[in-house]
């Protein structure tokens, strides 16, 4: 059996799987789109990110989270429907489908059945997702501002102390009662503007210095010369502002104020116990920096321990590295992005080998619905120097036409194959035919139908490996042959010039 000869059987088979496979994907794609496989696997893979890899004994709480995460404006939107009766009438049949094919093979209700989920999900969108349903930044503000407001209560019942201790005269220590209230006054509008996210933690510090130095300054004016204790007051005034706001003394006093992401991760848990940081640092129940705190923390939902375990390890390895909340914040939402890109990657795996098995499983039904005997077909194609020729010609012009099969190219090349079918009468199907000289081969082994049998697997394996693979290795045979010359095969064409010659 010459070079030529076998490159046209192989491009023979591989134009029959390649039209096969193409009605397998099709199918498969139908089905995937039906019982929302993909969706439902995402969800899955996303339950199984937030349980820790499954070991987590919290499993209602990762469901009730995951569908928290779902009705979060940033993934509902990914989830794009088409509207109208046509579009909820397929929905509604599509539900049916659904149900029957969970109640049949036990699977899981990933969703409601009027609802559905998306495909994909990036990693941005998600780790989004997560700091936004936590609250974290807001957390990690809403402690900053406690501690600032407890600092800001401690420091001037300090200040109050200073000048009861110091004995001044009657109108002057009435002065600077005055200046000491209206400076706890602008320490309340201060930290109300950080608690409104208007400054950072360093400017917030920054301004609460400048404010106590301006109180020293108007003491120091308005106190007459005369006042006998003038100068001590004016020097405990400044030696406690140094003790507090001196450049060396800042750095303490800031990392005293932001709290580590460990803390933050813990108080979304641990919610009573921030609702009494919250209480304690505002103590009037009126407040609206307090009662908006209190809602906050009122929507937090249940965080699980496996979650908390994850975002603290993550938050270990990058607290070390950054100087500030907002660097932090930031380092924590791109661990949470490459957290979830990592686990991804590895349920993308699990759903292609899964994918993988159902594709055989479309496959053997489709090469047994098409009677597509391998076998059979080498047979065929080695006996016909016509069938060779005309399918060879027909995936010559294929390949010439479409360089690629891409879900652009795609309907393009099933568009033509199915004109090139017309005339290509390729040896499958079960016409009476096809069906008659199957029957004649020889038995395999002394076995009826075994040789079918073993010829429908054979195909039922190759539909399954995808269009795309037969159309690429389709067009690296049909290089070869080019390359090595055009088969001598003759054509429809050819034969009877060949008769005139004799």
């Amino acid at each position: 059996m010459n070079l030529p000869l076998l490159l046209d059987i192989a491009i023979g088979l591989i134009f029959t799987y390649l039209i096969l496979s193409l009605l397998a994907s099709e199918i498969q794609e139908l089905i995937s789109t039906l019982l929302q496989w993909r969706a439902e696997h995402l969800k899955k893979s996303i339950q199984v990110l937030l349980s820790g890899g499954g070991g987590s004994q919290d499993t209602e709480q990762v469901k009730r989270l995951a569908d928290r995460l779902y009705d979060h404006p940033l993934i509902k939107s990914l989830n794009q429907e088409a509207k109208g009766e046509f579009a909820r009438f397929f929905r509604r049949i599509n539900a049916l489908i659904g149900d029957a094919y969970r109640k049949i093979t036990g699977t899981e209700e990933m969703f409601d059945r009027k609802r559905s989920g998306p495909s994909y999900i990036s990693p941005e969108v998600f780790a989004s997702t997560m700091m936004e349903t936590f609250k974290i930044p807001q957390i990690a503000r809403l402690v900053s501002v406690s501690r600032l407001q407890v600092f800001s209560n401690e420091k001037f019942q300090e200040l109050v102390n200073i000048g009861e201790e110091i004995n001044l005269a009657a109108e002057s220590r009435s002065i600077v009662e005055g200046q000491i209230n209206e400076l706890y006054e602008d320490w309340q509008k201060i930290v109300k503007e950080y608690g409104e996210n208007v400054t950072t933690l360093d400017e917030t510090i920054e301004r609460l210095d400048r404010r106590t130095q301006t109180l020293i300054d108007r003491v120091r004016n308005y106190l007459s010369d005369s006042e006998d204790f003038r100068q001590a007051y004016l020097y405990r005034l400044q030696y406690w502002r140094d003790g507090v706001f001196a450049p060396q003394e800042r750095d303490v006093l800031v990392r005293s104020l932001r709290p580590t992401l460990n803390e933050v991760v813990d108080l979304v848990r641990e919610k009573q116990q921030l609702l009494e940081q919250v209480r304690t640092a505002f103590q009037d129940e009126n407040s609206p920096t307090r009662k908006g705190f209190e809602e906050i923390i009122d929507r937090l939902p249940e965080l699980p321990d496996s979650v908390r375990n994850s975002l603290n390890s993550l938050a270990q390895r990058i607290q070390e590295k950054q100087q500030n909340v907002r660097e932090d914040l930031e380092g924590l939402q791109l661990a949470v992005e490459d957290w979830f890109d990592t686990s991804m990657t590895r349920a993308s795996g699990v759903y292609k080998r899964n994918a993988r098995g159902i594709a055989i499983l479309i496959g053997l039904v489709v090469a047994i619905a098409a009677n597509a005997d391998s076998l059979y077909i080498v047979d065929s194609l080695s006996k016909s120097s016509v069938l060779r020729a005309t399918i060879s010609e027909n995936a010559e012009q294929l390949i010439a036409r479409e360089t690629e099969l891409t879900p652009a190219t795609s309907d393009r090349i099933r568009e033509q194959v199915n004109r090139d079918l017309d005339a290509v009468p390729l040896p499958i199907g079960w016409r009476s035919n096809v069906v008659a000289q199957q029957a004649e081969m020889q038995p395999l082994l002394g076995i009826p139908y075994a040789r079918k049998l073993i010829g429908w697997i054979i195909s039922g394996v190759a539909i399954s490996m995808g269009a795309s693979f037969w159309f690429d290795l389709l067009g690296k045979v049909m290089s070869i042959k080019n390359t090595g010359g055009k088969s001598r095969a003759p054509s429809l064409a050819a034969q009877p010039e060949r008769r005139d010659r004799r």
